[in-house]
């Protein structure tokens, strides 16, 4: 994974130090990560992000390291020829994360299945023909 954003996650990391139950971190890592959702969809798409949700698709906590694979699903402003009245389109964007258990930071990059970088972010395995 090539770093590409960092993002600070200080509950998530209090909560896994504190040895809470996975799913107790799960909920914590998708609060921080959806209050920072806009700043993570920047970059993607030809608009701005609205109205955004994460999901975290895997978690796997270790004693040294959480990584995480997650989705952001939004609905993307694109602006038109009319001030107010923008296109919307909806979206979604994959994106993992790994963080080490001594910072609060982690490093967030493109998931090798990112849908953005397909032509149909819903396309599956027999739509493309494998």
């Amino acid at each position: 994974m090539e770093p590409e954003n960092t993002v600070s996650l200080p509950r998530t990391l209090a909560a896994w130090r504190a040895g809470n139950a996975e799913v107790d971190i799960e909920d914590t890592l998708a609060t921080e990560l959806t209050e920072q959702a806009s700043s993570l969809l920047e970059g993607y798409g030809e608009g701005w992000s609205d109205d955004e949700e994460v999901e975290i698709l895997n978690l796997e906590v270790g004693e040294e390291e959480l990584e995480a694979r997650f989705a952001i699903h939004f609905e993307e402003v694109i602006p038109s020829g009319c001030r107010d009245m923008p296109h919307h389109r909806e979206g979604r964007v994959e994106l993992v994360l790994q963080m080490r258990r001594e910072e609060d930071r982690a490093v967030i990059g493109d998931s090798d299945s990112n849908p953005s970088q397909w032509d149909l972010w819903d396309r599956n395995s027999a739509a493309d023909g494998t």
